[in-house]
């Protein structure tokens, strides 16, 4: 079948098929069309989910998990378990994530672990967040913490991040502030992205806040990036792609 909706929808349902009677076998297959370009990586959310469903407790979901193949899949799955047992228990789901702090690609966990338990309890999130090694996960937990606590109390949040002392832990909180600030006031948002100090983390939150400001309607958002220093490239994918929504 051409790569559509309809292709999509149908093998959900093989994946779901399988998953509801071998989880492993499902879980290979999901490999097999990701490698082959036939599917994407959301699919294994679908076998996780079964998982999570007849798991007694996380640690048999998070067994399953760490028992698969590295690479996105496993990064996938573990992501997942970590979003449906930290909305349980954030501080038993953050212990647990501590093993993989220094993994490459298991970010996500630390969002998840972040963003559930700052919904709840702000400053214990934070805390753990600062007691993470420096780099990668410490700051992904930090942007989903941040990211979180803006919904719940965007001006508590917004006090917070003016205490803190310039960092790359800083801009990550600012990139996840912003990020969810961009649907209420655009503008806001972009100043506190335009606060960040590195290069590339600045643009990418600026960028995402552009194109969630152009989603809300897009009003003052061609001046502003008439007046920005984005690469112009940058500046007309945004406006491109708020022009393809319009035609569609």
């Amino acid at each position: 079948l051409e790569v559509n909706g309809l292709r999509h929808h149908l093998l959900s349902g093989i994946v779901e098929g399988l998953a509801d009677t071998d989880t492993r076998q499902a879980a290979e297959f999901v490999e097999r069309m990701v490698a082959s370009g036939q599917a994407h990586s959301g699919h294994m959310h679908i076998v996780t989910g079964e998982v999570l469903r007849a798991a007694d407790s996380a640690l048999d979901a998070s067994s399953w998990a760490e028992a698969l193949p590295e690479g996105q899949m496993r990064n996938e799955a573990l992501g997942r378990v970590a979003d449906h047992f930290a909305g349980r228990d954030p501080a038993a789901t953050a212990e647990w994530a501590q093993e993989f702090a220094d993994q490459p690609g298991t970010e996500r966990i630390f969002w998840e672990v972040g963003a559930n338990w700052a919904g709840r309890d702000p400053e214990a999130a934070l805390e753990w967040v600062g007691d993470l090694p420096e780099g990668e996960s410490q700051q992904v937990g930090m942007r989903g913490s941040l990211n979180s606590w803006a919904r719940r109390d965007p001006t508590a949040a917004g006090e917070y991040l003016q205490e803190m002392a310039p960092s790359p832990l800083r801009d990550a909180a600012i990139a996840g502030y912003s990020a969810h600030v961009a649907w209420e006031d655009p503008t806001a948002a972009m100043s506190w992205a335009e606060a960040i100090a590195a290069p590339e983390r600045r643009q990418e939150a600026m960028v995402q806040v552009a194109r969630s400001w152009q989603r809300k309607g897009g009003q003052g958002l061609s001046e502003w990036l008439g007046a920005s220093d984005l690469p112009a490239e940058v500046q007309e994918s945004i406006l491109s792609s708020r022009d393809r929504r319009r035609r569609d």
